[in-house]
Formats: C-alpha cells, sequence, structure tokens
C-alpha cells in the first residue's frame, strides 16, 4: 500500500496491545524502536488506565480503554499521559457522557458509537479511490 499509494510508514498506525509492555516490555519496547526508526507511528492499545501501569515508552499515542478505565480518573489519565509526551485517544465511547468527559480533557479522536469506527484496509482503499465506504 505504500508504494501503491504514495504513502509514508508514518501514514500507517502500528498497535501493540498494552499487555506486551506488561508481560514482556523488553521485547516491546525494542519492537517499538525498530518500528519508530522506520518511521512507523506506534500506539500503545487497549491500556485500562491504571496509572501504574503506564508502560515507559517512546510510542506517540496511548489509546485509553473506556470500558476498563475508571470514569473518576480519566482527567488524571490524560494529565499523565500528557507529560510523557504521549497523545492520546479514547476508544469505547458508548455514551453522550463519555464523549463531552474526552472532549473536556482535550480529546479530539476517538472511537466508539459516538464517532468514527476504526476502517478496514479494503474500506481504506476504497475510500482513496474515490468510492463510498
Amino acid at each position: 500500500m505504500i508504494a501503491e499509494f504514495d504513502l509514508t510508514p508514518h501514514d500507517f498506525e502500528i498497535s501493540l496491545p498494552a499487555d506486551v509492555y506488561m508481560t514482556c516490555h523488553a521485547e516491546a519496547s525494542e519492537t517499538e524502536r525498530r518500528l519508530r526508526k522506520n518511521g512507523y507511528r506506534v500506539s500503545i492499545h487497549g491500556y485500562g488506565g491504571d496509572l501504574l501501569d503506564l508502560p515507559e515508552t517512546n510510542a506517540e499515542e496511548l489509546v485509553l480503554d473506556l470500558n476498563m478505565a475508571d470514569p473518576e480518573r480519566v482527567s488524571d489519565i490524560f494529565g499523565r499521559s500528557l507529560k510523557k509526551n504521549l497523545m492520546i485517544t479514547a476508544e469505547n465511547i458508548v455514551s453522550a457522557r463519555q464523549l463531552a468527559q474526552m472532549r473536556k480533557c482535550g480529546c479530539e479522536y476517538g472511537r466508539g458509537r459516538h464517532l468514527y469506527p476504526e476502517m478496514t484496509a479494503m474500506a481504506l482503499i476504497d475510500l482513496i479511490d474515490g468510492e463510498t465506504v
């Protein structure tokens, strides 16, 4: 896809599960380092919001799973991630209240019923080709 559509590696997000950082941090960090060296955008996917479990990382983005996060701690999570220079995205937004809370914390992008869902590779190709998705 990179060559076919004249994209750069940074146009693609590679998500590493947060569990990988907890179980084998050295390997996850090395994989992350190699991906970043090759120009890919790396994110940590499926973070549950436990501030003690926030991994040391050079990833660009943290994907907060609102199904697992304590609603009372969301603003703290956003503050902590911003101090670590991590962009933060919310997923599994299922209520207008969660959406309002995310926007209040400064979250501009998320996934869920109230925001755009993830896109398959074929849907992306159709979109690039100008077909409706």
